[in-house]
């Protein structure tokens, strides 16, 4: 089981507890120097999903939070990325019509 505390989420494993960090996201946006719709656009991730994570409404799951590791130590590589993706769903959904 599990519950947040502080800037974390505190997990008991038997009778080990464990404080897992959750990512300061409005942290790594503003490193970067990037508005919350440029980061949004830029890593294809939603602009509300985005702000409940900042206003910590929400906690990001494990694949947001190894994309988020991702988008601190590699931003251009993932990007680039996110575009690709983007480009063969648009191209995906283009032929299909």
């Amino acid at each position: 089981s599990g519950r947040r505390r502080g800037a974390g989420f505190v997990a008991h494993l038997g009778s080990t507890t464990y404080e897992i960090p959750i990512p300061d996201v409005r942290a790594i946006r503003e490193r970067m120097r990037l508005s919350q719709g440029e980061f949004a656009e830029r890593f294809q991730v939603s602009k509300r999903t985005l702000q409940q994570w900042e206003q910590r409404r929400a906690v990001p799951d494990m694949p947001a939070r190894i994309l988020l590791k991702a988008i601190e130590s590699l931003p251009d590589v993932i990007a680039k990325a996110a575009r690709a993706i983007r480009a063969e769903l648009l191209a995906a959904k283009a032929s299909s019509h």
